[in-house]
């Protein structure tokens, strides 16, 4: 199966050149060894950090949420873009991992400049 997602332009370049062979991600796609994570390279909105909520501090200690103004996905993709194959799925709930998550060992199967 081929699962589509975004990946922060810091940790894509890491992908690529191979530095960073994991992925953790919330396990709410049933990822799978042999599935395919297509990587779309994605740079956050700096106001909301691609949450879409402002988080401000008030002189008062507490914390005030409001709804950022950029629009869906809050942030721009690059065009640049990855196929990895899934190679090892540690599900979460052990480990220290958080029961919601998973860690994915991946190989880099391609990379394109311009991804659409």
């Amino acid at each position: 199966m081929n699962h589509e997602l975004k990946i922060w332009s810091e940790y894509y370049k890491d992908i690529i050149s191979k530095i960073k062979r994991f992925e953790i991600r919330k396990y709410d796609r049933n990822f799978q060894v042999g599935d395919q994570l297509i990587l779309r390279e994605f740079e956050p909105c700096k106001e909301c950090n691609g949450g879409g909520k402002v988080v401000t501090s008030i002189t008062t200690g507490n914390e005030e949420i409001t709804e950022c103004d950029c629009k869906k996905p809050h942030g721009k993709y690059t065009g640049n873009g990855c196929v990895t194959s899934v190679d090892y799925v540690l599900n979460g709930g052990q480990f220290g991992i958080e029961k919601d998550y998973c860690v994915m060992s991946i190989t880099v199967v391609s990379s394109r400049k311009t991804y659409k």
